[in-house]
């Protein structure tokens, strides 16, 4: 595991580590980063790892908002026992992590079994997607599906459909998943009528009709 950037101990306020693909300008990553920004930070923070060796989007504003992130190597079925192991020494020398939020699918298979070995109380997996293009991944997903059944201690959804992709449709019935919809702060698109002149000001609109 490379680029470690955080601290070694830890204290108040409690930690969560967010497992992202990668920290750019996708759609989980940018719903994570409204969560953080309107939690109470003296009361929970969060931690971010990456599966990207360069800086991200996020990553400035993760820092800033006291986060501490960490890049691992990307997980490929070749490089398994390398990547668990990764993950064992990470924890070993991170003891403090009591809840680890996984926002990717089959990465997860292979990171629950450390998490639980290492005692990791909370381990959360969040399905983000109803369906995927690429057949080898939606085969390897219906192999890991077990594990992370099994190993999950929480299981998120943004919706039923997801729910059913991800976890399959047995273990998404009633009381299996948590089905949490996307949080959007609506009140930044409520009209403006001081934005919209603006607006149109700066693209030399005006009274135009558009």
């Amino acid at each position: 595991m490379d680029n470690m950037r955080a601290g070694s101990s830890q204290a108040n306020p409690v930690r969560v580590l967010h497992v992202f693909g990668g920290l750019g300008v996708g759609g989980a990553e940018v719903r994570t980063m409204d969560i953080y920004h309107a939690i109470d930070k003296t009361k929970v923070q969060f931690d971010f790892i990456s599966h990207k060796p360069n800086e991200d989007y996020f990553e400035n504003e993760i820092r800033a908002l006291g986060g501490r992130i960490y890049h691992v190597p990307r997980y490929r079925l070749h490089n398994r026992a390398a990547y668990q192991r990764a993950w064992s020494e990470f924890l070993d020398a991170h003891p403090y992590y009591d809840t680890v939020h996984i926002h990717t699918t089959n990465t997860a298979a292979a990171i629950l079994p450390i998490l639980a070995r290492h005692g990791v109380r909370q381990r959360i997996t969040h399905a983000h997607s109803s369906s995927n293009p690429s057949a080898a991944k939606h085969i390897l997903l219906r192999m890991n599906r077990n594990t992370i059944n099994r190993l999950a201690t929480v299981r998120l959804a943004v919706s039923a459909d997801a729910a059913a992709y991800v976890y399959g449709r047995a273990a998404a019935g009633p009381g299996g998943v948590a089905i949490v919809q996307d949080a959007i702060d609506a009140k930044k698109y409520v009209f403006n009528p001081d934005t919209r002149a603006a607006v149109r000001e700066s693209l030399s609109l005006r009274d135009s009709f558009v």
